[in-house]
């Protein structure tokens, strides 16, 4: 699982705002005290997650990157508000605690329309990739039910 961060828009829309502590995320931007730097972890996230995300096997085992955009409080609870470590913690937490007992309603809630990118595993990347997608509220998270499946008929086989 991996964050994405916003990190997958064009440049372009990375832009400049003085007095900033950390990145501001928005739907179709990112500001940034240093855009430069930003555009620069963006590039290399881009090339290591385009590496990794086809890649399907390491060392021999098995694996599927699957991502939250632009993070996993703003895909789950909707929340894009600038939140400490021990806030991600306690919103991690909560949820946990929340689904713990309602696996239906997590899955209600990972195959939402408001959440779920639509296609195959590859689609949704395709998706993910293109134009400022990476700021918007989405997952393929629900994917793993359907690579948890096809693994184990492998196995099986």
């Amino acid at each position: 699982m991996i964050d994405t961060d916003g990190a997958f828009i064009p440049s372009s829309q990375v832009i400049e705002k003085d007095g900033l502590e950390h990145i501001k995320y928005f739907d179709n931007k990112i500001e940034s005290a240093c855009p430069t730097n930003t555009i620069r972890r963006n590039s290399q996230k881009l090339q290591v997650v385009k590496r990794l995300y086809n890649c399907h096997k390491i060392n021999e085992m098995k694996y599927y990157m699957l991502y939250f955009s632009r993070n996993l409080e703003h895909a789950l609870e909707n929340d894009d508000s600038e939140l400490t470590d021990d806030q991600k913690v306690n919103y991690a937490d909560d949820f946990a605690d929340k689904y713990e007992k309602d696996i239906p309603g997590f899955i209600d809630l990972i195959n939402s329309d408001s959440l779920a990118v639509k296609g195959s595993y590859t689609e949704t990347w395709d998706y993910i990739f293109k134009d400022d997608n990476s700021l918007k509220r989405n997952s393929n998270f629900h994917l793993l039910f359907k690579i948890y499946d096809s693994l184990t008929k492998t196995n099986k086989a």
